[in-house]
């Protein structure tokens, strides 16, 4: 069973760059059971905090329910368009959220199996399910984000809106516990 609610303090990681894996698991071992990140090389390193987190759970014998992780989809407004992007910068709205999630499982889970998370948004996405009046339940996958953020509004408010309809079906398909949104002042 996951952690019933977000930790009172979540460690932040960016800005750690090459140090970022022992910085987490230091922090864990001081007590930390939650870390925030972002699929945003210009200013964080997803890859590392995942070993980081590998680490400290095997050194202190935690499970992945026994820690709150939280990430972000961030947009090409905040990204380095000359380093590693986590999604095609050409490829459509939703298939950028999609691409930078399923990148971050692979990075903040390092040797997990991923699901197919396109599959389990088609199963069970409620836009997608709408008009049916059964729905299957999606179980909380063994791996999934606890918290998944938009960090910047997209370029304009249909894109933005597209961006948190696939973070919307990421919960409904058990993948993301909750979903929000960070250094947005207004969404019209």
């Amino acid at each position: 069973m996951p952690l019933p609610e977000m930790p009172r303090i979540l460690y932040g990681t960016a800005w750690k760059e090459v140090k970022t894996t022992e910085l987490v698991r230091i922090a864990f071992h001081m007590g930390f059971r939650g870390v925030d990140t972002a699929a945003q090389r210009k200013h964080y390193r997803e890859d590392l905090v995942g070993l980081g987190l590998q680490q400290a759970c095997k050194e202190l014998g935690l499970h992945r329910h026994d820690i709150w992780i939280q990430t972000k989809f961030t947009p090409m407004s905040g990204q380095d368009p000359t380093g590693f992007l986590p999604y095609d910068p050409q490829a459509n709205v939703a298939d950028q959220v999609c691409e930078s999630f399923i990148n971050s499982l692979r990075y903040l889970h390092p040797d997990a199996t991923i699901p197919n998370v396109r599959s389990l948004l088609a199963k069970y996405a409620v836009r997608a399910k709408r008009d049916t009046e059964e729905r299957e339940e999606a179980p909380l996958q063994e791996v999934y984000l606890d918290s998944y953020v938009m960090h910047s509004p997209m370029n304009n408010l249909q894109s933005t809106l597209q961006a948190w309809a696939v973070m919307e079906a990421l919960v409904d398909a058990g993948l993301v516990r909750y979903i929000g949104f960070s250094n947005i002042r207004h969404l019209v």
